[in-house]
């Protein structure tokens, strides 16, 4: 999660990275020892993750 796209030593690896807010929301909980009260809503991170430049995963709805 920490590769920015405008380092060209990742090449096409970017190119097709798709990553979802709530992975990273979860991740900085898990890895970097966040908890859920100092972080963002899951929509908001997906908000600034646009605005940096990544690409979001979008989950699919499921059907009933």
């Amino acid at each position: 999660m920490a590769i920015r796209c405008s380092d060209a030593t990742f090449g096409p690896f970017c190119d097709t990275t798709r990553i979802s807010a709530r992975a990273v929301r979860e991740a900085l909980i898990t890895q970097k020892g966040y908890s859920q009260e100092q972080l963002p809503t899951r929509q908001t991170i997906g908000e600034i993750l646009n605005r940096l430049g990544y690409r979001l995963k979008k989950h699919k709805k499921s059907n009933p």
